[in-house]
C-alpha cells in the first residue's frame, strides 16, 4: 500500500499492490468505489495509510490533555534530540 499523485499531480491517492511468491511486484490499483468518479471528485487527499491492530486506547480526555500540554523534545531511547 502506498500513496501517489500520479493521476493528476494534485491530490494524493491510495494505491494497493502486491509481491508474488517470486518477489515480482504487480501493477498497483486504486481500491474500486461504488461511484467510479469518487476519487476524482473527492477534493481531499489521503496521506499515510495506517494498519491498526487494536483499537485506540486513550480516552478523549487523555488525548485532549496531551494535545494541550507543552511540547516535549523528541527522544529515541536515551538519545535526546534538541535544536
Amino acid at each position: 500500500m502506498f500513496t501517489s499523485r500520479r493521476d493528476d499531480e494534485n491530490y494524493t491517492r491510495l494505491y494497493i499492490s502486491y509481491f508474488d511468491e517470486q518477489g515480482i511486484a504487480h501493477k498497483p490499483f486504486i481500491l474500486p468505489q461504488r461511484n467510479p468518479l469518487h476519487d476524482t471528485e473527492l477534493l481531499k487527499s489521503y496521506n499515510v495509510p495506517e494498519w491498526m491492530v487494536s483499537p485506540v486506547k486513550p480516552s478523549i480526555t487523555e488525548l485532549t490533555d496531551v494535545i494541550s500540554s507543552d511540547a516535549v523534545d523528541a527522544s529515541y531511547g536515551t538519545l535526546q534530540i534538541e535544536e
